[in-house]
């Protein structure tokens, strides 16, 4: 997650109360190779890494409004968290009923995903090795375009990170945090993955 830079460290130091919580034993956590605090960050797209960690965004009565698996652009963040605002105005309305905010919550996260920017569809693409695992559970993986969505030059058929995370959390309005299905929510891509890198760079004398 890109917490500590750019416009997401500010909206969550001045709108939000942050806190977190260890997953490292729960079914769902992913695995990979070791990194010690002390080593550099590497750029990767959004949602990559999304057994690994989960930014949960909540009402002040646990509801949850948005779930970010994995890694995301601050930029990006900045406007997913502004988007759970809103849906935050929804969720404490008193004029609407829990039908019309149901409603609303499922129409607002179909509808943003067309209002994201072409950069932040781009920096969503999903990794080539997690597009290999989701090639061979095809037929009952949501992460694939339908045969008459528009396709990119590369012909690519599977839907950026971006449109999965709002179309799986649209199929979930308002749920309490303690009945949010975490696992089934991140289950996409390699629940494994280890590049192996610092055996790597052992190997080439630390360089």
């Amino acid at each position: 997650m890109s917490l500590s830079s750019g416009p997401a460290f500010e909206a969550l130091r001045t709108k939000f109360v942050c806190g977190w919580r260890n997953i490292s034993k729960e079914s769902y956590c992913g695995k990979s190779g070791r990194y010690d605090p002390e080593r550099g960050a590497a750029w990767t797209t959004n949602g990559a890494g999304p057994h690994n960690m989960q930014l949960f965004v909540l009402a002040a009565d646990g509801t949850v409004l948005h779930c970010l698996p994995g890694y995301w652009e601050t930029n990006d963040l900045a406007y997913e968290l502004k988007f759970a605002e809103e849906l935050n105005a929804v969720w404490t309305s008193a004029s609407l009923s829990r039908e019309e905010k149901d409603a609303r919550f499922r129409e607002r996260h179909l509808a943003h995903i067309a209002e994201h920017s072409r950069d932040m569809v781009k920096r969503s693409e999903m990794q080539g090795f997690d597009k290999k695992f989701e090639m061979k559970r095809r037929e009952s993986s949501d992460c694939f375009l339908s045969e008459n969505a528009p396709r990119t030059k590369k012909k690519d058929p599977f839907k950026t990170t971006d449109r999965i995370v709002h179309e799986r959390m649209a199929a979930r309005p308002f749920l309490a945090y303690s009945e949010f299905d975490v696992e089934k929510f991140v289950d996409y891509g390699r629940p494994k993955y280890d590049k192996k890198k610092p055996v790597m760079l052992a190997e080439a004398g630390g360089r």
